[in-house]
């Protein structure tokens, strides 16, 4: 399991010019080591930038993160 920090996030969903590529590359390789997790706080941050939460929600689930909420 591995916990995306919220910037890895905001690189890749906001197409950052200077960090998406390397921010992409490193979820990737996290992604074969096994489950991607955020937890509430990091889900909060992240998700500032979207008027429809579902929206957000669908893409976190396209890049296979999933929301921890066990505290």
């Amino acid at each position: 399991m591995v916990l995306v920090d919220s910037n890895i996030l905001i690189d890749i969903l906001g197409r950052d010019p200077a960090w998406w590529e390397w921010s992409l590359s490193k979820v990737e390789e996290a992604l074969l080591t096994g489950p991607l997790l955020i937890n509430e706080v990091i889900f909060a941050e992240a998700s500032i930038r979207y008027s429809d939460i579902r929206r957000f929600e669908d893409a976190l689930t396209q890049m296979g993160v999933e929301v921890d909420e066990s505290g």
